[in-house]
């Protein structure tokens, strides 16, 4: 069964990708904290922090199950890597919509014209990334440690995009070869989380 992201887990992993943005229009507009644009700013950076705690809390409890044992991981798929590709650098596109951003978020004259112009990119960055099936390349994760890889399984001989904490990926090379235990996240994204049968630590 084909697992999608829900709109609202949608919006937690966008959102929490320009907390880097909102950081830096902040500083650039700070007017007092009694100011519009402040109080307008400081409210995304909260809700942004909100939405990567949320979209983290999520994956975490897709990819865990309570046993009498204690916690264990679940394993949908045991991946044999035969070729993979470091797909890491897209996080780098993202900076390319900071500066669409701001030159819409003009810091000498902020007003409400140029907050519809900077929400009315935001709405069509999100919706175009979405329909890319491009909304997992979060620079927040990469800041968080996770690599991405386009991965070919040996089993299915197709890729998929794989999330991971490891620098680089085992290779299959013989039946001795265990494989990585992901979790499916949605569509063909997966989250790694250990070796064939392993626990998460």
């Amino acid at each position: 069964m084909k697992i999608e992201l829900k709109p609202l887990t949608k919006v937690w992993l966008f959102l929490s990708s320009y907390i880097p943005l909102w950081v830096l229009l902040l500083i650039a507009t700070f007017d007092g904290f009694e100011s519009f644009t402040t109080q307008f700013l400081l409210a995304l950076i909260v809700l942004s922090f909100l939405s990567l705690y949320f979209f983290l809390n999520w994956a975490k409890n897709r990819v865990k199950v309570y046993t009498r044992d204690g916690e264990k991981r679940i394993c949908s798929k045991i991946l044999l890597i035969i070729e993979y590709e470091d797909m890491s650098n897209s996080y780098l596109g993202y900076l390319v919509t900071y500066v669409l951003s701001l030159f819409a978020f003009v810091p000498e004259r902020t007003t409400a014209r140029s907050i519809s112009m900077f929400l009315f990119i935001m709405i069509s960055i999100f919706l175009l990334y979405d329909k890319a099936g491009l909304i997992y390349t979060n620079p927040m994760l990469g800041l968080w440690g996770y690599k991405i890889f386009k991965v070919k399984d040996k089993k299915s001989g197709k890729w998929v995009i794989l999330i991971t904490k490891n620098e680089s990926l085992p290779l299959f090379e013989s039946n001795k070869d265990r494989g990585l235990c992901a979790s499916h996240l949605w569509g063909n994204v997966y989250l790694e989380v250990g070796k064939y049968g392993g626990k998460r630590q």
